[in-house]
């Protein structure tokens, strides 16, 4: 097998929905494009090549397959057979022997490869671009955020990834911002003090004019205004805004959510010849 030297930023420029060669990659780099493409590595076989150790020799989803998110995929790494630590009249038996005992060290090798990958990638178990699934819920809840938000995954990463920083932000305009910008991709304006709403005018025989919303003190208002439209969100983006809103606030406030006004079509008058007559095209 002729060894590939595809690196792993030309893998992340692919299209996601289509495998790319994997084989010639380190097992490191394998397991970043497996992660980030959410994939599940069902299990990792070994086998004795002249390639450097944990290199992936073998896919069991075929490069320029379709692929989706949750598939299972297995890999076959390259390593050196602990037979070759035994003193030489192991190596020397005949073949039916050689490869009983070969099979058999497989098993212990395979263990203890397991540990030695994991304290090897240690780190990546703390980045949580890169951490299992498993363990990233858990490195989640380090930071007391909650991950019932039934957000993408991807965006869930990033926002612990900004976690230090918008815990110093935590209870601040500024912070809240961040927070709705990394979930929805758009970052709103948070108005202090501020409430939009303000008054009612009835005219019938009298023009009144007065506040409906009477202003309390002990209460401070902001108001969440995004530059878009509403029609921007799904209805359940919208509720997840409002559910974000409400648990990172302070307890003290209360709070309004305002979206762009819809533009509203003009009426063009439609022509009659000789005259002409209001009314929409």
């Amino acid at each position: 097998m002729q060894k590939k030297g595809t690196a792993l930023e030309d893998i992340k420029k692919k299209d996601n929905s289509t495998m790319p060669d994997l084989r010639g990659l380190s097992y490191e780099n394998a397991l970043k494009f497996i992660n980030n493409n959410q994939l599940n590595l069902r299990h990792i076989d070994y086998l004795e090549t002249k390639y450097i150790r944990n290199t992936v020799i073998e896919q069991s989803i075929k490069p320029g397959s379709n692929f989706s998110n949750d598939d299972n995929i297995d890999l076959t790494l390259s390593n050196i057979s602990l037979i070759r630590f035994l003193p030489d009249i192991y190596n020397s038996l005949d073949d039916e022997n050689n490869s009983f005992l070969k099979r058999y060290l497989w098993i212990f090798q395979h263990i203890f490869n397991d540990i030695n990958i994991k304290l090897d990638n240690l780190h990546n178990y703390f980045n949580p671009m890169l951490a299992p699934r498993d363990f990233f819920h858990w490195l989640a809840s380090w930071f007391s955020i909650n991950i019932n938000y039934a957000i993408p995954e991807e965006k869930m990463r990033l926002l612990v990834k900004e976690a230090v920083i918008l815990y110093q932000w935590r209870g601040t305009s500024i912070g809240l911002a961040k927070f709705i910008e990394i979930i929805t991709g758009v970052r709103p304006d948070i108005i202090d003090n501020y409430i939009p709403i303000s008054e009612y005018s009835i005219m019938k025989d009298k023009l009144i004019e007065r506040e409906i919303i009477e202003e309390d003190t002990s209460i401070s208002h902001f108001t969440v205004s995004f530059p878009i439209t509403s029609d921007y969100f799904d209805v359940e983006t919208i509720k997840k805004i409002n559910q974000i809103i409400k648990l990172e606030r302070p307890a003290h406030t209360r709070y309004y959510i305002t979206f762009k006004k819809k533009e509203k079509k003009k009426k063009k008058p439609s022509f009659i010849i000789g005259d002409m007559v209001s009314g929409e095209i």
